[in-house]
């Protein structure tokens, strides 16, 4: 049986329809809302799925991610409060063109791309599951390391007009990161006795606070308290003209591309892939200076990735029964659930269940962007409404939220020092991209490092050895030498002028 002889039948009926339509839906709204996100969303349905097929379950549960992957970054745009994880990358430079009166077309720059990002995806789960498992079963802790410090040594190099500030927040991030219990020994690490911190930091009061309450004593600060963030109603249609999609649209195929690699790989996930994206997209820009500020390529390249990632993570799922991802890992126990085991067997045995999931995902990606043309706009509109009254609704979201994600009131701690460290960070040039991608990352390569040398018995040379480790060592070389070639014959060509 062959993607064409599937019965399509199965997915557009009333059922199918209305799961993959509810599955959207209630995604793009627990993407927007701070503190919950895709898994969040997915284990408040799995009760739901009990009592279903697991044909409509599986529709439900993937529908609810595809669409949640691009909810986060409504309220990042809208309010600079990051919905999701991996749609920090896209607050960077979306809020700053929500801020210059064009929160519609950021928003449209977020849709389009999301949706061309999921398409792709889609084309590739499709047509590469089994080749891509070929590849990525060779992962192990030294290539998971090596690929963890590429999007390192890319984001010190530019994430950042200055490296050496960027340095110094990739260092914060990997301190704060390293707070908790040794995963490994067990040892207590800068916890201060303080039991809630055994856990480490918790991701999402960190971004809360970091990016939005950070924006709150911004805008406090500015004294514009008074008068909105967009003057003017004619910059909330979410539309983009044709010249301006073309300009980003091979940029999307690429960073699909991108994002679905990084969802193969498991531990990985939508977070590290907008990061890589985002990285890319700013090395391989003709106005990297842009970046920052409103950049429409900084708003496409991470939000086509990460809605590539959601394809990407179902692709260990089905080859080899690995979730590629948390959000993938919740749709694994409902088909456990359902009496459906995951993994080669799927394939033979439980073709339907594959091939809805392929076309499903196609579908909740155009649903997506038709839901999006209709409903996004009514977001926009929130940047109308005077400073005082946006400033205390993102206040109280982000506080809520930052409570939300574990019920803890040392989270809503962790949210405010955040937004005050943050809010330092921007007046004195700091990257914050530097300092939240080594948060995101920095367990991941300690982890991974760590095995690595236990595998060795404490040599160095494994990452040398295994071809694949050593393709991304040298990658990472190669672009630090570049770059720092690149900036020395900036310096030279500023002082012969």
């Amino acid at each position: 049986m062959t993607l064409f002889e599937y019965d399509f039948s199965i997915l557009f009926s009333f059922t199918g329809l209305a799961c993959v339509s509810i599955g959207v839906l209630f995604g793009m709204l627990v993407g927007a809302l701070p503190g919950l996100g895709p898994s969040v969303g997915c284990a408040l349905l799995i009760p739901i799925t009990y009592t279903m097929d697991p044909i409509p379950a599986v529709l439900l549960l993937i529908s609810l991610y595809m669409g949640a992957e691009y909810g986060g970054s409504i309220s990042s745009i809208v309010l600079g409060v990051p919905g999701t994880a991996a749609a920090v990358a896209t607050a960077i430079d979306g809020h700053e063109m929500a801020k210059k009166g064009l929160p519609g077309k950021s928003l449209a720059y977020s849709l389009y791309s999301s949706t061309i990002g999921g398409i792709w995806g889609c084309i590739i789960l499709m047509t590469c599951t089994i080749p891509l498992m070929a590849v990525t079963i060779n992962f192990s802790d030294p290539e998971l390391c090596m690929i963890s410090m590429l999007g390192l040594s890319s984001i010190i190099m530019l994430g950042s007009e200055d490296p050496v500030k960027s340095i110094v927040s990739v260092a914060f991030g990997l301190l704060i990161t390293s707070i908790g219990m040794d995963l490994l020994t067990g040892m207590q690490r800068y916890t201060f006795g303080i039991t809630s911190m055994l856990d480490g930091i918790a991701l999402v009061p960190m971004l809360t606070g970091l990016f939005a309450i950070s924006e709150v004593l911004n805008l406090a600060s500015s004294g514009n308290l008074g008068s909105p963030t967009v003057r003017h109603k004619e910059g909330l249609r979410v539309k983009l003209t044709w010249n301006e999609f073309l300009n980003v649209f091979f940029l999307d195929i690429r960073c699909a591309l991108i994002g679905t690699f990084a969802g193969v790989i498991p531990g990985m996930g939508a977070s590290p892939a907008s990061w890589l994206a985002y990285t890319s997209a700013k090395a391989s820009s003709k106005h990297p200076e842009e970046f920052g500020h409103g950049s429409p390529e900084g708003i496409s390249a991470p939000e086509s990735a990460n809605n590539a990632c959601v394809a990407g993570a179902l692709v260990p799922l089905l080859s080899l029964g690995i979730p590629g991802s948390g959000t993938i890992a919740v749709v694994s126990s409902a088909l456990i659930m359902q009496g459906i085991q995951p993994g080669p067997n799927l394939l033979r045995t439980e073709l339907d269940l594959v091939n809805s999931i392929f076309w499903g995902l196609l579908l909740a990606t155009c649903l997506m962007f038709v839901f999006g043309r209709l409903t996004t706009s009514i977001y926009a509109r929130l940047l109308v409404i005077p400073n005082y009254m946006l400033t205390t609704l993102i206040l109280l979201i982000s506080l809520i939220g930052a409570y939300a994600a574990r019920r803890m009131m040392m989270d809503v701690w962790v949210a405010i020092i955040a937004g005050i460290f943050g809010y330092f960070m921007k007046k004195l040039k700091f990257s914050h991209p530097s300092f939240v991608l080594a948060f995101v990352l920095g367990s991941l390569i300690e982890k991974n490092f760590r095995r690595t040398l236990m595998l060795s018995s404490g040599s160095y040379l494994i990452f040398v050895t295994r071809p694949i480790s050593c393709v991304f060592l040298v990658a990472n070389v190669l672009l630090i030498l570049f770059i720092i070639v690149k900036r020395i014959r900036g310096k030279k060509s500023t002082i012969i002028q």
